[in-house]
């Protein structure tokens, strides 16, 4: 069982993202990073990105699966579309990273359309609870 990723990437099922989401992965995986930036944080290569299709192992309970992986993941990245706030999977995987992660952590790649149109509205915002202590 793997125990790290450095990244989980959430998309609709439709085959534009699909497509996307297997090139954000791949190119991710093989990405070399600089030199320098090596040397200062101490990371030396990517190396691995969950990806539904290929990181799901035969089992019953899917959702199980894919929260063990957003709890064991750095970042979040989400393919966003125009299909994309039809899925309800997308929406649940960027409320439970959220809920364990920062939001600082979630990445959004824009396939089509206008920001404001395809980015999941619990990306578009942020609630914060000031208390006074003056009162």
């Amino acid at each position: 069982m793997i125990d790290h990723y450095n990244a989980f990437i959430s998309y609709k099922h439709e085959p534009k993202d699909i497509a996307i989401a297997r090139n954000v992965q791949k190119s991710l995986e093989r990405y070399r990073i600089p030199k320098k930036l090596r040397e200062s944080t101490g990371v030396n290569k990517i190396d691995r990105i969950f990806r539904d299709t290929d990181e799901l192992p035969l089992t019953s309970d899917l959702s199980e699966t894919i929260y063990d992986a957003l709890d064991k993941s750095d970042y979040l990245i989400v393919i966003c579309s125009t299909k994309t706030k039809e899925s309800q999977w997308v929406n649940r995987e960027i409320e439970y990273f959220i809920s364990k992660h920062s939001r600082k952590n979630v990445l959004t790649v824009l396939v089509d359309g206008e920001p404001s149109e395809v980015v999941p509205e619990i990306l578009t915002y942020e609630e914060k609870t000031i208390i006074d202590e003056k009162c």
